[in-house]
């Protein structure tokens, strides 16, 4: 996510270079249209060319944060279930999560193409633990009952079954 934040910063910086380049632009009358022109190309083109880069990466880095989450700590493995909970839809998710793998994010696991399932075998490597549990109580929106439930996880309402939406993204 930081590198993705990193180009959008730089493509932010350059549209105001652009912005300002283009409304100084050169001196030379014979030369304002050719010079703003270039200014135009060097700057604003690579500003929104890397502005969009950038929010591109961030998402990505966004949604690979939810699969781990839903992977490693509530333990999902079907690519149906992560498109469901996650709200992400079914065909992007069978993208990103062969990329996650090629890359090493999850060391030892591979796909089951057949059932459309993620299968990590006991390798002996120790995925980082939740960093902390918080647990609090959360009314249902559905009946009104009072609901313990804990911060990052999903819950269902202990009286009426419905679900209660507590997770952090």
């Amino acid at each position: 996510m930081i590198g993705g934040r990193i180009l959008l910063f730089a493509g932010i910086f350059l549209l105001f270079m652009g912005t300002i380049a283009i409304i100084a632009g050169p001196e030379d009358p014979s030369q304002a249209v050719t010079g703003r022109l270039q200014y135009f190309v060097l700057f604003i083109c690579s500003g929104v060319a890397l502005t969009l880069i950038g929010i591109k990466n961030i998402k990505k880095a966004k949604r690979i944060k939810k699969y781990m989450d839903l992977i490693i700590h509530l333990g999902i493995r079907s690519l149906t279930k992560i498109a469901a909970v996650s709200g992400i839809s079914p065909d992007l998710v069978e993208k990103d999560i062969p990329k996650m793998l090629d890359k090493g994010f999850l060391p030892g696991a591979y796909m089951n193409d057949v059932r459309k399932e993620l299968v990590i075998p006991d390798t002996g490597f120790e995925y980082e633990a939740y960093p902390q549990h918080y647990q609090f109580s959360v009314q249902c929106k559905n009946c009104g009952a009072n609901n313990t439930v804990t911060y990052g996880f999903p819950a269902y309402c202990e009286y009426c079954s419905s679900l209660i939406n507590n997770a952090p993204y």
